[in-house]
């Protein structure tokens, strides 16, 4: 398979483009488009990085959003969404989308005054630490979106 030329800006802003308007999530990461849409393989070089960079500078719904924890590739520069995601129930699944109902590294507190800090929220995935002290503590813990909790949880401002 060959590897996809990022010199080709037109083709490059095309597939980033139907990517991002087809994508169910609120933020996205280069390495993400790199192998799930552009069908690369290997480390993107630099310059690579840097042309799918400006394509998404470019994007009118989405603005540059720092490093981000990605559960599949790790802490990577981020896109997210201004604009919101387009629906909130997967129609096939009837699975809720939770990454815009929490914030990654907010912290939310429950009925019974546990504080959590979301660690994690994407498509349908939603992890994050107890926070103890002002401390994360113990283990990463998955809370389901649909459950008393995650529907519970109130953000500390």
């Amino acid at each position: 398979m060959p590897r996809f030329q990022t010199k080709n800006t037109a083709a490059l802003e095309s597939e980033v483009t139907s990517y991002l308007n087809a994508l169910p999530a609120e933020t996205v990461n280069i390495y993400q488009i790199w192998y799930e849409k552009l069908g690369a393989y290997g480390v993107p070089a630099s310059a690579d990085i840097e042309a799918i960079k400006t394509v998404l500078a470019k994007q009118p719904d989405w603005e540059d959003a720092g490093v981000l924890p990605n559960e599949k590739y790790g802490p990577l520069p981020s896109y997210r969404r201004i604009t919101g995601p387009k629906d909130t129930v997967d129609e096939k699944s009837g699975r809720i989308r939770v990454q815009h109902m929490f914030k990654v590294g907010s912290r939310y507190q429950a009925p019974d005054g546990k504080v959590y800090q979301i660690a994690l929220a994407e498509v349908y995935n939603l992890r994050g630490f107890e926070v103890v002290d002002g401390h994360l503590d113990g283990p990463m813990i998955k809370i389901n979106p649909t459950s008393d909790l995650a529907k519970s949880l109130v953000e500390i401002k």
